[in-house]
């Protein structure tokens, strides 16, 4: 069974780290509060974090069309 989860988490893993590590060398940082992340050209999902009083940072993202 210790084997089977092995060969079944390792490839996984593999796979999501890879998808994550990507993921980190295409976004375009503009501030702190502020990240975009091409999906194509034209195209971002936005990153973007807010200060609210008596909660502290709350983030929120969307997507940016750029005509």
């Amino acid at each position: 069974m210790t084997c089977l989860k092995i060969l079944f988490l390792f490839p996984l893993y593999l796979l999501l780290s890879y998808t994550l590590a990507a993921q980190n060398k295409a976004q375009i940082v503009i501030n702190d509060d502020l990240q975009l992340i091409p999906i194509m050209e034209g195209m971002y999902i936005h990153l973007s974090w807010t200060e609210v009083t008596g909660f502290g940072r709350v983030g929120s993202n969307g997507i940016l069309y750029v005509r």
